[in-house]
C-alpha cells in the first residue's frame, strides 16, 4: 500500500545512518525538498524522528552551482515544472510509511527562519542554495537554529561554491571539530 523509501538513494543517503543514531524524538529540518525524495528517505529510514520539517517555495529558478560561467546557469525549473514537482512532493509523504511526521512549509526558506526558536532542531540538512551567495545566506540564518550537539549536512559538496561557503562558515565561527565529507554530502557536529 506505501512507497518503500527505505531502499530508495536519494541525495541524503550518506548521512542516513548519523541521523538515525543521533537520539529519538529528533526534530530536523531539510531545506530544498524538490520532489521530496530525500524528505521521505529520511521519515522512512530514520524512526526516531518526531517530526520533519520541510521547506521549498516550489518558485522558478536557476540553478548556478558548478556552473563554469557565473552568468551562466547548468539548468532552469520554470513554474509548471515545479507545480508537479511540489504534487510530487505531496504524493510522496501521503504514501510514505511515515508521512504524519511530516510538516510541509511552502514559502521561500530565508522567510520563514522567525518560525524556528535558535537550537530547536536535532538536525539540518541544506539542499535549496543554488549559488555561493545562497549558501552563505542560507548558514547564517539556519545554523543558529540547531541544538549544540545537533548535526548540520548538506548537499552539493561537490561543487566549488558550497565548499568555499561550507569553509568560510567554519573559519569565520572558529568552528574546529571534524568534518566529514562522502558522496556529495557534508556534516558536522554543532
Amino acid at each position: 500500500m506505501y512507497y518503500d523509501f527505505t531502499k530508495t538513494t536519494p541525495d541524503i543517503k550518506s548521512i542516513i545512518h548519523l541521523i538515525a543514531q543521533h537520539g529519538n524524538d529528533l526534530i530536523g529540518l531539510e531545506l530544498g525538498i524538490f520532489r521530496g525524495e530525500s524528505f521521505c528517505c529520511l521519515l522512512d529510514n530514520c524512526l526516531n524522528i518526531k517530526t520533519l520539517y520541510g521547506i521549498d517555495s516550489w518558485k522558478p529558478y536557476s540553478d548556478y552551482l558548478g556552473s563554469n560561467n557565473p552568468s551562466k546557469a547548468l539548468y532552469s525549473i520554470d513554474e509548471k515544472t515545479n507545480e508537479i514537482n511540489e504534487f510530487i512532493t505531496r504524493h510522496n509523504i501521503k504514501w510514505s510509511r511515515n508521512g504524519s511526521k511530516a510538516n510541509i512549509i511552502k514559502q521561500d526558506s530565508n522567510e520563514c527562519v522567525t518560525q524556528f526558536k535558535d537550537e530547536s532542531l536535532d538536525f539540518i540538512f541544506f539542499d535549496t542554495y543554488m549559488t555561493y551567495e545562497q549558501a552563505v545566506k542560507d548558514f547564517e540564518l539556519w545554523i543558529p537554529k540547531v541544538k549544540k550537539g545537533g548535526l548540520i549536512t548538506g548537499h552539493d559538496w561537490d561543487t566549488k561554491e558550497v565548499q568555499k561557503a561550507v569553509i568560510e562558515y567554519r573559519t569565520n565561527y572558529n568552528i574546529t571539530n571534524i568534518m566529514s565529507t562522502f558522496d556529495s554530502t557534508w556534516v558536522w557536529k554543532k
